[in-house]
């Protein structure tokens, strides 16, 4: 599994909406306002911001890290700053638990360091060794519930406050956001423990303000929810409107792709029956043409015959007479039958000219009904895409309502035990008086 990195740098130079403050770089300010002497050392420096700031400001920093990732980052942006700032900061890839220095260092800094251990107090006890005498030992973490990947442990202000008490004593505190930040100096044999009582006001403050966010964070939630179950029933009746649009668009499509199907089907039936027309017409006509022929074939072998029986006189002008007679009634009768052919014809190709512009229409408004019915489709689609984006983006408020409410309810435990723990030391205290 690779290794989960930060990226402070990134969000140091973060710009907040709606002019929110960013609370990571005021950590970063909190902790960096704090450093005293000239040397510092900042163990799980990250992507080395907070080490350049104080390079910026005169001070002499190391910066180590176990990522090669983040010291390689931190290397990058130290070659934008001016000369002096490369000369006063360095970047050494290093484990806490194998790194050795000549020096002693007036301030240690190790933010965000400690929820990832497991076994953290070996951790303090080597920073404190890495401490001049009177230098300063700076620690943040993450304030209550915090699920990263990467954390071992949870953090409130007894769990810190006891593993560091066995190093160093406490000399400030601070909620910045959501992490608790402390200052601290080496335990020797004249320091006190810890004294809560002390802190007790502070301590509900930070509570108080927790709680206050999470009830603003809560209500802002549940408006949002609403807001989205609001949009969501109208999105729903919208889908259902698309839905009937769509299955009567269908019908529709179906009723009429059914309609052309019967229309090319009685084009097709009338075509044949033209066809059919139209052949009649020529075994007519080519009947009538035979049956002409024989009667002219016969008229010629009766006139044949009657003029080997009249006499030369006779044969001139009724021969004449006669064919021209009968060559000019077949003519009409030939004209009339090709006439009536012509116009049988003539009337069958308008009819199918007529049949395929009524086709050509019909596709067309085909065409037109499937282009609607696939844009229907679309919206009917996309509708279908944005109801699954809401639903989802509900279903991730509902699971940080039911996270933040989780962390209110450890927090309201915390704050049991410290009134409990204040109740137990006060009448303690009580009781030794009376003693006395």
């Amino acid at each position: 599994m690779s290794m989960v990195l930060d990226t402070i740098n990134e969000g140091y130079y973060l710009q907040t909406p709606n002019g929110k403050p960013n609370m990571l770089r005021e950590r970063v300010h909190w902790i960096c306002a704090r450093a005293s002497g000239r040397t510092v050392l900042d163990i799980g420096c990250s992507q080395g911001i907070t080490c350049i700031l104080l390079g910026r400001e005169g001070k002499n920093v190391v910066g180590i890290d176990v990522a090669q990732a983040s010291i390689d980052y931190a290397l990058d942006a130290l070659s934008a700053e001016n000369e002096d700032t490369k000369r006063r900061v360095s970047f050494e890839c290093a484990d806490l638990f194998g790194f050795s220095a000549d020096v002693k260092f007036d301030t240690v800094i190790m933010a965000e360091v400690l929820e990832h251990l497991v076994n953290p107090t070996e951790a303090v006890e080597i920073a404190g060794n890495l401490m001049a005498p009177d230098g300063r030992f700076i620690c943040s973490v993450p304030f209550g519930i915090n699920d990263w990947i990467d954390h071992k442990k949870t953090y409130y202000a007894f769990e810190l406050f006891r593993l560091l008490e066995s190093r160093f004593e406490i000399q400030d505190f601070a909620l910045v956001g959501k992490w608790l930040v402390t200052v601290c100096g080496l335990r020797n044999k004249d320091s006190g423990r810890v004294d809560f009582n002390v802190h007790a006001e502070a301590f509900e403050g930070y509570f108080r303000q927790i709680e206050r966010d999470y009830v603003i964070s809560q209500a802002g939630m549940k408006e949002s929810i609403q807001v989205f179950k609001e949009e969501n029933h109208e999105h729903k009746k919208e889908i259902s409107k698309l839905r009937d649009q769509l299955e009567e668009q269908h019908m529709r499509s179906f009723q009429e792709k059914i309609r052309q199907i019967e229309m090319v089907a009685e084009q097709k039936r009338a075509r044949k029956d033209y066809e059919a027309k139209l052949y009649a017409l020529d075994e007519r006509f080519s009947k009538e043409l035979k049956d002409k022929q024989g009667k002219i074939t016969a008229l010629e072998i009766e006139l044949a015959e009657s003029e080997r029986t009249r006499g030369p006189q006779e044969q001139d002008e009724p021969p004449v007479l006669q064919q021209e007679i009968c060559q000019q009634y077949e003519q009409h009768d030939l004209q009339k039958t090709l006439l009536e052919k012509e116009q049988i014809a003539e009337e069958s190709e308008r009819d199918i000219q007529r049949l395929r512009n009524d086709r050509s229409k019909l596709e067309d408004a085909l065409s037109a009904k499937d282009a609607e019915y696939a844009q229907l489709k679309a919206r009917y689609e996309s509708a279908q895409g944005e109801i699954a984006e809401k639903t989802s983006a509900i279903t991730e408020h509902t699971q940080n309502l039911l996270h933040e409410r989780m962390r209110a309810n450890d927090l309201t435990r915390k704050l049991e035990e410290i009134r409990r723990k204040y109740g137990a030391g006060n009448m303690m205290t009580a009781g030794a008086d009376d003693g006395h």
